[in-house]
């Protein structure tokens, strides 16, 4: 119930607008998609079949553990909507809480399977234990053949288990790999105001700029025209994610750490992962943003 909504979700990722459907990547997906549904199937049947050794006390606090450990990875999702629309004050620690469990997420998930695996050798053990002999050779053989059955099952489920290790770890490789930010563009500082000329931003793009402070930390904002007379300008940072950065793919402009991609109407306007917005003026066909707005955000950037 918990990853349903994740799994009917990779289906919709299977085809992208303007693509042909038949293609090797979509079959490769497809494939994927299955071998990663059959793989915990697997080793959820395994599972399942090897907990008749386990005691409905000694069940209680495994669900127990399991229930407390994916609560604090879900939490974050939770409080996200609720810090965008500023239903919950923000608090740093909490912010601290949310990048953690977002960063961490497959490192935690890992523990589960590492705790899953602990499980699976104490009930081994018992399996090793467990007693094959009776008052008649069928029975004995019964009693041998059940044991034989659930070794059988802890070897599968061991193997799905490391072959599950090793995918989320190489998944966690690749996605990993983070998207390069674009370097920052030129601009002139005059009189504690930054000067920019619209034709420099006038591309309908995204334009980076970094201004450095009186205590050397660089505070980074963007600029992007959302119409033919508005500009979205607001620093390379949110309240919910932020001084990841953002960054444009194809024509639109995508939050660097949460893939959310941005309204372009909504940049220079407070809330959700909108960037935080930033004032700006207009004289003689130059930008114009004061510096101390900049210095005043600093701290978000150290």
């Amino acid at each position: 119930l918990l990853y349903m909504p994740d799994i009917s979700l990779v289906f919709y990722q299977l085809y992208v607008k303007g693509e042909a459907f038949l293609t090797t990547n979509t079959l490769l997906k497809l494939i994927g998609i299955f071998a990663a549904i059959a793989l915990a199937s697997i080793v959820y049947l395994c599972f399942m079949k090897l907990s008749c050794l386990v005691s409905e006390k000694e069940g209680l606090w495994i669900i127990c553990i399991f229930f407390l450990a994916q609560f604090a990875l879900q939490l974050p999702t939770i409080i996200q909507p609720l810090l965008a629309r500023r239903l919950i004050p923000f608090y740093s620690w909490l912010f601290d809480y949310i990048v953690l469990m977002n960063n961490q997420a497959h490192f935690f998930q890992i523990i589960l399977l590492a705790f899953l695996s602990l499980l699976s050798f104490f009930i081994f053990i018992r399996v090793r234990r467990l007693e094959t002999d009776g008052i008649n050779p069928a029975i004995i053989r019964k009693k041998l053949l059940k044991k034989r059955r659930l070794s059988q099952l802890f070897g599968c489920f061991i193997l799905s288990v490391v072959f599950l290790f090793v995918s989320l770890a190489k998944g966690e490789e690749h996605l990993s790999q983070a998207v390069a930010l674009t370097p920052a563009e030129s601009m002139t500082i005059q009189d504690e105001k930054i000067l920019i000329p619209l034709s420099q931003v006038n591309d309908g793009h995204l334009h980076r700029f970094e201004y450095t402070t009186t205590e050397n930390i660089k505070v980074r904002f963007i600029v992007v025209l959302k119409n033919e007379t508005s500009y979205g300008v607001g620093l390379d940072a949110c309240d919910i994610c932020g001084a990841t950065g953002y960054y444009e793919r194809n024509d639109d402009i995508v939050c660097k750490l949460c893939d959310v991609v941005m309204n372009r109407s909504t940049i220079g306007f407070k809330g959700g992962c909108n960037p935080v917005p930033l004032a700006y003026t207009v004289e003689k066909n130059q930008m114009i943003i004061a510096s101390s707005d900049l210095a005043a955000e600093q701290a978000r950037f150290r």
